[in-house]
């Protein structure tokens, strides 16, 4: 009571701060229930607000220490605690919320990356298939006059001539 002006200045402070909370996180929520929690959390600060104002008044009015110690026990006090415990109990329900859904995210995530790795992987061998089979398309009929050019080369004429289907110049050959 002595320090009256700097307590008035700290609760009037703190309720409006939980007023912007509450203003600023409303929009946020997608939850029923988590806004109507937010609701009575803002109506608890209001009528908390309104008490102390009451209580402000009783002690200008000149009421006794003990008057006031009722009131502020019977009356003040359990409001505050009911509004700090209802937004410690809210905050701690939104964080095992944003919490669960980071967790929910990096498994996703986690899965995604799976995936492409694995599709990353299946498409490269397809690939390096694809290119050997390809390579080995061109080189099969290119061996093939390589090794009876040289056998004509050392003299053998005995040699079968190469069979080679396809429409190029590698069948000319």
């Amino acid at each position: 009571i002595q320090n009256k002006e700097e307590y008035n200045e700290q609760f009037l402070t703190a309720t409006n701060e939980i007023d912007l909370l509450i203003e600023q996180t409303t929009p946020l929520l997608h939850n029923k229930e988590q806004v109507n929690r937010l609701n009575e959390i803002a109506i608890l600060n209001a009528t908390f607000l309104e008490k102390y104002d009451d209580f402000t008044k009783r002690l200008a009015a000149g009421e006794t220490p003990e008057q006031l110690t009722n009131y502020w026990q019977s009356d003040l006090l359990p409001i505050g605690i009911s509004v700090r415990e209802q937004s410690t109990a809210f905050w701690a329900d939104i964080e095992q919320q944003v919490n669960t859904q980071i967790d929910e995210n990096l498994i996703a995530s986690e899965r995604i990356t799976k995936n492409i790795v694995t599709t990353s992987i299946i498409v490269l061998t397809l690939v390096l298939l694809f290119s050997y089979f390809i390579s080995r398309l061109i080189a099969r009929p290119i061996q093939l006059v390589t090794a009876a050019t040289e056998k004509l080369a050392q003299g053998d004429l005995t040699e079968e001539p190469v069979t080679i289907k396809s429409r190029d110049e590698l069948q000319l050959l």
